[in-house]
């Protein structure tokens, strides 16, 4: 368009040439950690258990972005020698998902698209030459435009990496027996000598456990925010973790007048023991953090990844106030969150009903949020939610509510 010209940064959805550049590079980096991976334990471990951990490990999640919630910076005037030249007008659209999808192309070139491209947003860069009245107004057309684009591209990325998603189980179930079989010929043919085999008693370290993938992926990646370095733990660990606490409702289950005579610190106890199995003490419980002591905390290098708050279900009230208690303990870099509920006797499904209304209706209330882990997922008492923190709405929190029916003899106040 006459006068509007493309401002700072490259053209998404080819930097990297096409998506199936990308789908080769991870198959490839799937062999050699296959390839790589001690013999002797890959031996020893379930099949389904390693070719589930390198799914959850590759699998791609096509970006989302979120237009309703989309700012704009105040426009910049550009001056060469004292006479204005032209001006900038950048819009910020904030995503969520694989960053990287963003760099290859999925399907024939749609036309370029401006834009900057961070962890969390895209910035979209318009210039406008001099005082041209005529592009003033074809600024919002240009801006829908490439929205458009930008959707366009990523419906076209969703439906490939679907198929790849879809596709990794047939791809990574053959590489591991076929590593398992060639190990087994090879062995056989040493046994065949007669002579005996002298067994490795030890396996050189550090070595990535591939029977333990929740393990693996609570420790979160290192990223940088705010010109610095912080630990902000992924996805797939934050649902680890969510995990490692359902499991503790199957011991519930179990032993449910154990667990009905113990009030919520103890019962937040057991969860605090439990977790820091996987976490070697860096689970806390009472912890000072934002605006008060949360129940669960969990830290790396003195960094919050996890906080977790535990209630009884006292009603609806008491339900909101436990909300607004996690949020005075959310500090700005705190974005996965969870609040468990302990219901003692009543209608059970009446309380998971009224906590889903309770979240769909809370005035922070951004969207549902869909669990990946298929045990949560499949777990009717697991619910999770995005919100915006309440002092930034462009920074999202994930809140996820986790509900235990304990029996016993506690009055139900719902």
């Amino acid at each position: 368009m006459n006068g509007i010209y493309r401002g700072k940064g490259g053209a998404l959805f080819s930097e990297k040439g096409t998506i199936g550049v990308l789908f080769e590079n991870i198959r490839n980096e799937i062999k050699n950690k296959v390839t790589r991976y001690p013999i002797e334990k890959l031996l020893q471990v379930d099949e389904s258990e390693c070719v589930t951990y390198l799914i959850e490990k590759y699998s791609l999640r096509t970006p989302e972005i979120y237009e309703s919630r989309a700012t704009q910076k105040e426009p910049i005037e550009h001056y060469s020698n004292g006479i204005l030249t032209d001006r900038e007008f950048v819009f910020v659209v904030p995503y969520t998902g694989d960053t990287e999808l963003f760099q290859y192309q999925a399907a024939s070139p749609l036309p370029t698209i401006p834009a900057v491209l961070t962890e969390q947003f895209i910035e979209l860069h318009f210039l406008i030459k001099g005082e041209s009245e005529h592009d003033f107004k074809q600024l919002p057309k240009v801006y829908e435009s490439a929205l458009k684009h930008l959707n366009e591209s990523l419906e076209w990325t969703r439906k490939v990496v679907d198929k790849f998603n879809a596709d990794l189980e047939s791809f990574v179930r053959p590489i591991i027996v076929r590593r398992k079989r060639a190990y087994e010929k090879t062995l056989a043919a040493a046994e065949a000598t007669g002579v005996t085999i002298q067994r490795r008693q030890s396996l050189p370290a550090p070595y990535e456990a591939l029977i333990a993938p929740k393990k693996k992926e609570i420790k979160p990646p290192l990223r940088r925010a705010n010109g610095g370095k912080r630990w902000i733990i992924t996805e797939k660990g934050y649902e680890s973790i969510l995990d490692i606490i359902r499991s503790m409702s199957m011991l519930m289950e179990k032993s449910p007048k154990t667990f009905a005579k113990l009030n919520e610190e103890e019962i937040r106890d057991h969860f605090l023991m439990l977790l820091n199995i996987y976490f070697e003490g860096q689970v806390t419980g009472e912890t000072f953090n934002g605006g008060g002591k949360t129940d669960i905390l969990i830290r790396v290098q003195d960094m919050n990844v996890f906080i977790a708050e535990c209630k009884f279900w006292r009603g609806r009230k008491e339900f909101l106030k436990a909300i607004d208690q996690l949020f005075t303990y959310v500090m700005w870099r705190d974005a996965k969150t969870a609040i468990l509920i302990f219901h003692k006797r009543g209608n059970f499904t009446r309380v998971k009903d009224k906590i889903q209304n309770e979240m769909l209706s809370h005035p922070y209330f951004v969207k549902e949020r869909q669990l990946s882990d298929s045990a949560l997922a499949e777990n009717e008492t697991v619910s999770s939610y995005i919100l915006y923190h309440p002092e930034d709405k462009q920074q999202e929190v994930i809140v996820t509510s986790m509900s235990f029916n304990v029996i016993g003899p506690a009055k139900d106040k719902s």
